[in-house]
């Protein structure tokens, strides 16, 4: 496949995905079909590597022996279509100086991607080495190549199918708190310990876990109206129940040494399943408080952890390329941690 057939073929996904209707499916997607979705975007003679599952998508990889490079497509469980390229040589090294300018980079770009608007270039350096990053939207896709700065040649490419996402995009969206009881209608009695928000390929959809009796259920929800997209159980075993559930801290008699704390003479009794917040300050309020923090900034994960013997909610934001990591005690609404990058 030339590099015309490849934005081709990426071009016909992002078509794909702006006229497609986020719904119910009635079958899920299974790893077979995602492969089979991802195969359209790779170059002709590349081999099939592997797929895995994260977050609600597939992670399809094959690898092409006569480019000497390797691929990425990610195929949303929800929507069932591709909504991510990634591309990058088994030699990707960059050079300690550069012959070729900013511009000719750009036209590296747009000669591959024709049509594209060049949003910045900017130079990085990679294990010492010079290399050009070339950010660009096109028509329904978006996204990052990296150009050699002698040679010219394609590097890596990290690229999105579907428009670039906006802070009115959020103001359209059921909050978390809609998103966590819709879910909870599908799970009554269960305890919600992970919300993560995706945009895949345009589309925002809720990703939520609920623990139950013993299982881990994985609910995405459209996060326009929260229509249950797909769901599905497994078993599960103490780690979430203590992060939903952590027993109290044992009492210590003020007459007891520390080093020596009383032991019970009974076993410890299996506390029971909590509703609703159970005393915490809840998903809603550690996002309020996590944004307040990042003004402008977009909330994508909000995930209960129990972590340093306390619980905490671990909310990660975005703002451009800006990414914000906050932890917040669950308890008091504390800010716990706060870590800010630059993602480059």
């Amino acid at each position: 496949m030339t590099t015309k057939k490849l934005t081709a073929a990426i071009l016909s996904a992002a078509a794909v995905m702006s006229v497609v209707s986020i719904q119910a499916f009635a079958a899920a997607l299974t790893a077979q079909q995602a492969k089979a979705i991802a195969e359209k975007l790779v170059p002709s003679g590349s081999a099939y590597v592997t797929t895995e599952v994260d977050d609600g998508r597939y992670e399809v990889k094959f690898y092409n022996p006569a480019k000497l490079e390797k691929y990425e497509i990610d195929v949303s469980r929800a929507t069932q279509k591709a909504i991510s390229f990634d591309s990058e040589l088994l030699d990707d090294r960059g050079a300690r100086t550069a012959t070729l300018t900013q511009e000719q980079a750009k036209k590296v770009v747009t000669d591959e991607h024709p049509g594209a608007t060049i949003q910045s270039v900017t130079v990085d350096y990679d294990d010492g080495l010079m290399e050009y990053d070339v950010r660009f939207t096109a028509g329904g896709y978006y996204g990052e190549i990296t150009v050699h700065p002698g040679t010219g040649a394609v590097l890596k490419r990290d690229i999105q199918i579907g428009t670039q996402p906006t802070a009115s995009d959020i103001s359209t969206l059921i909050s978390y708190t809609q998103a966590t009881e819709a879910a909870l209608k599908q799970v009554p009695g269960g305890v919600v310990t992970d919300v993560d928000l995706d945009r895949e390929g345009g589309t925002y959809i809720y990703e939520i876990e609920i623990y139950k009796d013993g299982l881990e259920y994985d609910i995405a929800l459209n996060a326009t109206d929260g229509t249950v997209l797909w769901s599905n159980s497994h078993a599960d075993g103490w780690e979430s129940f203590l992060r939903a559930n952590p027993a109290p801290a044992p009492a210590v008699s003020p007459n007891a040494a520390a080093s020596t704390p009383a032991r019970p003479s009974t076993p410890a009794v299996t506390p029971s399943m909590p509703s609703g917040n159970n005393g915490y300050i809840g998903f809603e309020k550690a996002k309020q408080i996590a944004m307040a923090q990042a003004p402008g900034a977009v909330v994508r994960k909000c995930e209960m952890d129990f972590d340093d013997g306390r619980m905490k909610y671990e909310v990660e934001l975005r703002n451009g390329f800006w990414e914000y990591d906050i932890d917040i005690d669950a308890i008091t609404g504390a800010i716990l941690d706060f870590d800010m990058d630059y993602d480059d």
